[in-house]
Formats: C-alpha cells, structure tokens, sequence
C-alpha cells in the first residue's frame, strides 16, 4: 500500500501510515517514556498494533479523511513518530495528537510537525477548531501546544485520567 502524503515541512514529510510501520507505532503505544502521560490501553504485541492501526485507517482516514500521521525525517527516510488530527468519541471533538520516539526529543519535531499539521487542518482541510489534551505534569507537551498557539480551556476528566484541554481556532493559526 502506497502511503498518501499530507504534507511536508523543512525536516518531515507527514504521510498517511501504513502496515510497514507498525514496529515503529508499536514502540510509540508501548515506549514507558512515550506513553507516561497518556492514558491508553498499550498493545500486547506487534500483531495487535497492527490491528489496531488496520481499524484507524478505516474509522479515520477512510471514515472521516483524517488520522494520525507518519512523521518520517526527510534526511534519512527513518520514522521518527506520529501526529496529527483525529476524533475523540469521548470528548466529541478532533484532537491533534503527537509522539515521537525518544531518541527524537528536544529537537523541535513535534512543534515543527503540530505546525504543519495544524495549516494543513485549518487551511485546504477547512477546519475551525482542534483541542489538545495534556497530562498537566507533561509540561514538555504543554510547551509545544503552547508554541503552537494553543490555549488552555482547562482541565476535564478522560478515561477516568484528569487533562488540560487547551484549544486551537483558525483565527489564530500557528506562525511555525
């Protein structure tokens, strides 16, 4: 399966993931240092990430033409993480997610990243709005979605794990 790209910027170019990259989605779902923060049930294995994957293309890229995103380094083709848009049942609204694997911290990727996919969400996408959620002591995360241009809305309550909701609107797009 050829893997459709929705955008690039100066180091990544975010495509749509694919089967070839579950090894690398299964360490970013069970990574203890990636996944501290987020409260979400971890893949037993290889096998069920790729199912899991399998079920996201259908539900967000066929469903509503959107999903997480393959985050790949255009120096070397590796993939480094995931972000981008997709729908929280829970909260009703399209969340812009990110991770990237540790290796890749501290370097801006996942500000870069949240950028392009935030003008690509509020321009040819024609979206209006999109919230972050942030574990209030990954203050990392809270730093990118505040460059990003985020505002924090305060927190709620999601499976049962407290977050700030910060919120994004078209009027205000980031610069990045």
């Amino acid at each position: 399966m050829k893997a459709r790209i929705i955008t690039e910027t100066e180091r990544l170019v975010l495509r749509e993931l694919t089967d070839a990259d579950v090894e690398v989605y299964f360490q970013l779902a069970t990574h203890p240092d990636v996944i501290r923060h987020i409260p979400v049930p971890v893949p037993a294995g290889v096998e069920e990430a790729l199912a899991l994957m399998r079920r996201r293309r259908v539900s967000d890229y066929e469903a509503l033409g959107f999903g997480r995103w393959a985050c790949v380094l255009k120096a070397t083709g590796e993939v480094a993480g995931w972000s981008g848009p997709r729908l929280l049942p829970e909260v009703g609204e399209v969340e812009l997610g990110y991770r990237f694997l540790p290796p890749h911290w501290g370097k801006g990727l996942a500000t870069e990243a949240g950028a392009a996919v935030l003008r690509h969400w509020f321009g040819p996408m024609g979206r209006g709005r999109i919230i972050a959620l942030v574990d209030p002591a990954n203050v990392a995360s809270a730093n990118v979605v505040r460059k990003l241009g985020f505002r924090n809305t305060g927190g709620i309550e999601i499976t049962g794990h407290r977050v700030d909701r910060w919120l994004a609107e078209a009027s205000c797009p980031p610069s990045s």
